[in-house]
């Protein structure tokens, strides 16, 4: 095995060719790249106490365990554009802690977040795809922003994702496998 075969196979998991409704996806990204269309943001409310480092590895585990999770798009490839899939990436945090400001100066500074942050869009060959933000906005409350492109996912299927993510959370909390 040469030199280059063995540092893309400890990079990369796999290489291969986009789903017909991601060449139409890629071809309107390509022909309107700052409209924004194709990128989505789920926000969910957490009340109570949030393990955390529980969440956060949460997180981590779903995104090791689905590739899609992991892809970057190379469109400019020889035969067409590619989906890569990244061996491991580190999960891309964010948390702020606004609850000891009044709640209107939060809830604007939420506003202001979430619309800046769907402007950044993200870069289709760098993985990952999305971005998660964490904002603690009183003692026991947590907004939490997943950002990501619908290359990877639907939003339906970022439903079942979520889903997956709690059950995680909660099998790491009692120490139990999901």
């Amino acid at each position: 095995m040469s030199a280059l075969s063995e540092t893309l196979t400890r990079k990369y998991e796999d290489f291969y060719p986009l789903t017909p409704f991601q060449q139409g996806i890629i071809f309107h990204v390509l022909d309107t790249p700052k409209a924004g269309v194709y990128l989505n943001q789920q926000q969910y409310t957490f009340r109570g106490d949030l393990n955390l480092d529980a969440f956060k590895q949460a997180l981590q585990i779903v995104m090791d365990r689905h590739q899609i999770l992991r892809t970057s798009f190379v469109v400019s490839a020889p035969r067409g554009p590619l989906q890569v899939v990244h061996r491991k990436l580190n999960l891309p945090w964010t948390m702020y802690d606004w609850s000891d400001v009044p709640r209107a100066t939060a809830a604007e500074r939420l506003d202001t977040f979430v619309r800046s942050d769907f402007k950044v869009g993200f870069d289709l060959l760098r993985a990952p795809l999305m971005r998660m933000t964490l904002i603690r906005v009183e003692p026991d409350l947590y907004e939490f922003i997943w950002s990501f492109h619908l290359l990877l996912v639907d939003a339906w299927t970022m439903q079942v994702i979520l889903r997956e993510l709690l059950a995680l959370y909660h099998g790491l909390l009692n120490r139990q496998p999901a």
